[in-house]
C-alpha cells in the first residue's frame, strides 16, 4: 500500500490531466477521466488547457519564478470555481463508472 501511494500520489504536487489519467486508469479504472470535464462554454480539451496553466502558474508562484502579471483575488476566485468544477466533472465521471460496473450509481451526481 505503501509503494502505491508513493507511487501515484507522491508526484502528485503537480496534478496536471495526465497524472490524474494514469492515477484514475490505474487506481480504479476509469480511463482519460480528463476527457468527462466539460461544463457549459468548457470542453475537456479546454479544461485540460486551463489546469495546465494553473498548474504551471502555482510552479511559478511556488518557486519564486516570476509570473507574467500578478495574480489578483480574482484570479484566486476563478481558479477555485474551476477545480470545484473539475471535482464536480471528475465525482461523476466516477460516479458513471462505477454504475456501469456495480449495476448502481454509489453516490449522486452533481450538477
Amino acid at each position: 500500500q505503501d509503494q502505491v501511494l508513493k507511487r501515484y500520489i507522491g508526484n502528485l504536487n503537480t496534478p496536471k490531466p495526465k497524472q490524474i489519467d494514469e492515477l484514475f486508469a490505474s487506481l480504479i479504472a476509469v480511463p482519460k477521466v480528463s476527457k468527462k470535464w466539460s461544463w457549459h462554454r468548457c470542453n475537456p480539451a479546454k479544461a485540460r488547457a486551463r489546469l495546465n496553466k494553473l498548474v504551471m502558474l502555482r510552479g511559478a508562484i511556488a518557486h519564486r519564478v516570476s509570473t507574467p502579471r500578478s495574480v489578483l483575488k480574482r484570479d484566486v476566485v476563478r481558479a477555485a470555481s474551476f477545480v470545484g468544477r473539475l471535482a464536480v466533472a471528475t465525482h461523476n465521471a466516477v460516479n458513471t463508472s462505477l454504475r456501469v460496473k456495480l449495476g448502481h450509481r454509489p453516490w449522486r451526481e452533481y450538477k
